[in-house]
């Protein structure tokens, strides 16, 4: 069930009210292979490999259904007799749950909207091969060292095809008379032929008594459809009749087609020398070049799908490539300057690859209820590249064990963010993206989606303190016990390209006098933000007990708050809550071939919230919220 949570209540009238149902069949098939080996040669050692994985997804069937039930009036008692029953001047800012008992749960007068179905299938198939050569040197009493060169190539297709079909019923005309006599909705066809109703009733769609079930002890779904029933409706009513359609063809679906081919080659060189017993030097260099194709498809013309009652117009198939070498330089440096003591001091460059989505070419705008939406995808969008620094000293002894403390530093150049939803007029910042689109949609006002590359470097610092030990220093069984935490503090800051709001007045002279008029428009500014994807805190906890062959091991893992995407204005960004989770394991070794094992997962029975923030006028609400629950596995392990 849902509902209008911004509908405004009053005396006279109450909230409409939604109910939705899903009947989904997914399809998964794999197959994963491999060939490695190793062989000696001149005296150097390779190692090389073959591998192929193919996965393949698809959803043969998955139709969603949706009811309205009607906004009733309130009669002499203040009550209503459909929709939401809620008294008048209530107000609810926080905790949805509370809505629930005010649903009046009309059946009645609750009547079929709409019905999407949906078919995806999906395809990916990736092969490697990799050769590893190595060889061991000597040079005098002090230096000693090894030097190792590889190569590596991936070559990766990706293929989808989608449709979507949809059936508006609130508008009276979708359901084609046909005779359905026999089946379940018999019914509701002697109700069409006695009273012209041509929209089933919820309760075609329940059982005589309908279930329900609860969401986290908090929020009770009622009712629960028929799954049959929900398959059935679409089953008899797919094809329309002769006479009209039933289900019309939604054209944005066209719009996820791809087929694409990924390329990437690598070869790299290292070498580790020793300096004796107190000093070790590693050095290498990468390089890696990725060659891609892209077949997708876009909306030609005027770039526009519109259309009623679904979007319709031509799609396009085009293709596009990217190409870009990267080379990545590594150096470490390990110093033990006592027996108990290292420390390890770090420089390297490393990689990021955007999604394949983000660089489809998926130009289209689409009309909707704030304006026209113009969503592109970005075929220049670079990798991104980060030099990272690292110092980390590690403290060793019998009595407290081992202590690791690391400082870091990393500098992200190129890191890829998506702009959503900004206010625009014109062409010329789609056009600074070197995208040069064609089409009336950027003339005048529109919401741009897109992904870009940062114009400044992301900066990413912080440390990690880390304690593993033995506690055999305590008495009796306690001894037994060993314990390991960790946690890290992490603090960033990117830039987005964001919008702000410049207002200007005019001043006009009339009959009454001067009369000032404030106009609005975007302008498109530099964000400076915390990185999303990003906690600040982690913290994790490990307890262990070892006795003879039993082992048992509880975790506690900790995650703060993060920024999880960003919007133009700030108005509607994404964070994603803090958690807490508390697992445990136990292992018996019953002889020296079998063991029994059992992992206990998520104990306290977490739930993953994710929140909308506007940080321009300062308030959070809940977004999703999502449970789990406790998991259990027991397995037997045989060592042959």
């Amino acid at each position: 069930m849902t509902f209008d949570r911004n509908y405004p209540t009053n005396n006279s009238g109450s909230t409409p009210v939604f109910y939705e149902a899903r009947d989904r069949q997914q399809t998964i098939a794999t197959f994963n292979g491999t060939l490695h080996g190793e062989n000696h040669l001149f005296g150097a050692t390779f190692d090389w490999g073959l591998a192929h994985a193919q996965s393949g997804n698809s959803y043969p069937f998955d139709y969603y259904v949706d009811f309205f039930e009607n906004q009733g009036r309130r009669d002499s008692t203040g009550h209503v007799n459909s929709g939401m029953d809620i008294p008048p001047n209530l107000f609810i800012h926080s905790d949805p749950g509370q809505i629930i008992p005010y649903a009046v749960n009309n059946f009645q007068a609750t009547t079929m909207d709409s019905g999407i179905y949906s078919y995806e299938k999906n395809k990916q198939i990736e092969e490697t091969a990799y050769l590893d050569g190595k060889e061991r040197y000597i040079l005098g009493d002090w230096l000693s060292g090894e030097f190792k060169a590889g190569a590596k190539f991936k070559y990766t297709t990706r293929y989808k095809e989608a449709s979507r079909l949809f059936a508006p019923y609130y508008l009276g005309f979708a359901w084609q008379p046909k005779d359905l006599t026999g089946t379940r909705f018999a019914g509701f066809y002697t109700r069409y032929l006695e009273q012209g109703l041509r929209s089933p009733l919820l309760t075609d769609f329940l059982d005589p008594s309908p279930a329900s079930r609860n969401v986290f002890d908090q929020f009770r779904l009622y009712p629960l459809m028929n799954k049959d029933a929900v398959h059935d409706w679409y089953e008899l009513n797919e094809n329309g009749t002769a006479a009209a359609n039933e289900y019309y063809v939604d054209n944005t679906a066209d719009l996820d087609y791809y087929d694409i081919i990924e390329r990437i080659g690598a070869g790299y060189a290292m070498n580790t020398l020793n300096f004796g017993q107190d000093l070790t030097l590693i050095t290498g260099l990468r390089a890696e070049r990725e060659s891609n194709d892209y077949k997708s498809r876009f909306v030609p013309g005027t770039g526009s799908l519109g259309g009623f009652p679904t979007p319709t117009g031509q799609t396009k198939d085009t293709t596009t490539s990217y190409s870009e070498t990267v080379w990545l330089p590594n150096v470490h440096l390990v110093i033990r300057p006592f027996d108990f003591m290292n420390v390890r001091l770090a420089a390297y460059k490393a990689l990021a690859r955007p999604d394949f989505n983000a660089r489809l070419i998926k130009l289209y705008g689409q009309g909707t209820g704030t304006g026209t939406q113009v969503y592109l995808g970005n075929p220049f969008l670079r990798d991104s590249k980060a030099w990272n620094y690292e110092l980390n000293t590690s403290v060793f002894d019998n009595a407290i064990g081992l202590v690791s403390i690391s400082a870091y530093y990393k500098e992200i150049t190129d890191d890829i963010h998506f702009l959503n939803s900004a206010g625009l007029t014109g062409p010329g910042f789609i056009d600074s993206l070197g995208i040069h689109w064609t089409t009336s949609l950027t003339k005048g006002s529109y919401q741009l989606t897109i992904p870009y590359n940062a114009s400044s470097p992301t900066k990413v610092w912080g440390f990690e303190f880390e304690h593993q030990a033995n506690l055999g220093f305590l008495p009796g069984y306690l001894q037994f016990l060993v314990l390991s935490y960790n946690f890290s503090v992490i603090r960033s800051e990117t830039h987005l390209i964001a919008t702000t709001i410049d207002t200007t007045f005019s001043a006009d002279t009339t009959e009454f006098g001067v009369v000032i008029t404030p106009s609005y428009s975007n302008r498109i500014i530099d964000r400076k933000q915390k990185l999303e994807g990003q906690p600040e805190f982690l913290a994790n906890v490990v307890l262990g007990y070892d006795l003879g062959g039993f082992s048992a091991r509880v975790s506690f893992y900790y995650q703060g708050e993060f920024n999880s995407t960003f919007s133009a204005g700030g108005l509607t960004d994404g964070v994603t809550g803090r958690y807490t989770r508390l697992d445990l394991a136990l292992k018996q070794r019953i002889t020296d071939n079998v063991s029994l094992l059992l992992n206990v997962n998520n104990l306290l029975d977490v739930e993953e919230d994710t929140y909308t923030t506007n940080r321009v006028y300062n308030w959070t609400r809940l977004n999703t919220s999502q449970r789990y629950g406790t998991t259990a596995d027991f397995g037997v392990m045989v060592n042959l």
